[in-house]
């Protein structure tokens, strides 16, 4: 399915692929962070060292951007388009 991408303002086009279960560690200040993969599972080192917690977020889409990067629904506002 064809996606606008929004991030605040207008990002870009994309195809939603699938849903897929990511990864993001909620940090001590609220703010997250992931892989730059997040569907790879942060390590026990990695969660430890950041003080934070682990959170898994299961069927979350996955948008292939027209640029080829990837981002997640749960980083970005989305829609889907028609396209004639």
């Amino acid at each position: 399915m064809r996606v606008e991408v929004l991030t605040g303002e207008h990002t870009g086009f994309g195809t939603y692929t699938e849903d897929v279960t990511v990864y993001f560690i909620v940090m001590p200040d609220g703010s997250l962070r992931s892989r730059k993969n997040a569907e790879e599972k942060p390590t026990d080192e990695e969660i430890a060292a950041s003080g934070g917690t682990l959170e898994v977020t299961e069927d979350n889409p996955k948008i292939i951007m027209d640029d080829g990067h990837v981002v997640y629904g749960c980083q970005v506002w989305w829609d889907n388009i028609n396209e004639e």
